[in-house]
């Protein structure tokens, strides 16, 4: 008995920090044991919001693939799913989506917090589906934790799809054809070290992005052993395990913060090895 209560204040402590639980952390004899005390408790292996300690995100999207004609449409998205979860698709009561398909196996979509959904376990998923009408209505309801989104109309690629607030895409508007328009990222990197006890590091992100709305990695964002504690952003964004930062950007100008700690003597500071489009 000691020996649980000794994993279960293990666990609390570890998934209490920023990461998700670590099994190397886990003396041997006690990770037998480690999905018997997090029974229920699935959501603590899953990273915390940037904004709010207490809430944590078990499912990323990626861009979501909408095409639309006037007899119907179809949709694809990938998800990358931590702990098991509740994934929204595209559409509303009046829309509903059919044929829908998890990984490629036909699966049942039910009604959750008033708009279609489907369960996934942890793990990479690749959702399709189909939508039907008689008349390609003026909008259609897509998830909110989405920020890209591609969207074809009759064929037409749609520069800039028009989002309201309530997570509506605009169908029925002048569909302007694709310009030559290229990707470009500026980006400027700025550090302040404050030397306390620990030793504090706040890195900020300049971004001008130009082009499409699409999914980019930047990095190593932090320099070896220091520690993430916050992330601050307005685009939907993610440290990866490998020090990466996953982060869904759209044309506009941009800043993101991280705050992070070191966690002994520093003696030295090097930058990481890092690659375009990071500034030399």
């Amino acid at each position: 008995m000691h020996l649980l209560q000794g994993l279960m204040l293990l666990l609390s402590a570890l998934t209490g920090a920023d990461a998700a639980v670590s099994t190397i952390t886990i003396p041997e004899p006690l990770r037998p044991w480690v999905d018997w005390v997090l029974y229920g408790e699935q959501e603590r292996r899953c990273p915390l919001l940037y904004n709010d300690a207490t809430g944590r995100r078990c499912a990323w999207p990626s861009a979501l693939r909408l095409e639309v004609n006037a007899q119907g449409g179809r949709f694809e998205q990938l998800w990358h799913v931590d702990a098991e979860a509740w994934l929204p698709l595209p559409g509303d009561r009046r829309h509903w989506p059919q044929m829908v398909a998890l990984d490629g196996v036909p699966v049942a979509v039910i009604e959750h917090e008033d708009r279609p959904v489907l369960k996934a376990g942890p793990g990479d998923h690749r959702i399709t589906g189909q939508l039907n009408w008689n008349t390609l209505p003026e909008s259609l309801k897509v998830p909110t934790e989405t920020a890209l989104l591609t969207l074809t109309v009759d064929g037409i690629t749609v520069v800039n799809p028009q989002i309201d607030t309530d997570g509506a895409v605009w169908l029925r508007q002048r569909i302007p054809p694709v310009t030559d328009t290229q990707d470009h990222l500026e980006l400027q990197v700025f550090r302040k070290i404050s030397d306390g006890v620990p030793l504090t590091l706040t890195t900020r992100l300049s971004l001008r992005v130009a082009g499409q709305a699409r999914e980019m990695q930047l990095g190593p964002i932090l320099p070896d052993n220091f520690i993430p504690m916050n992330l601050r952003s307005p685009l939907p964004a993610r440290l990866e395990t490998d020090g990466r930062l996953r982060i869904q950007v759209k044309p506009g100008d941009w800043s993101i913060e991280i705050g992070a700690r070191h966690p002994g003597p520093v003696v030295t500071l090097n930058r990481p090895a890092v690659t375009q489009p990071w500034p030399e």
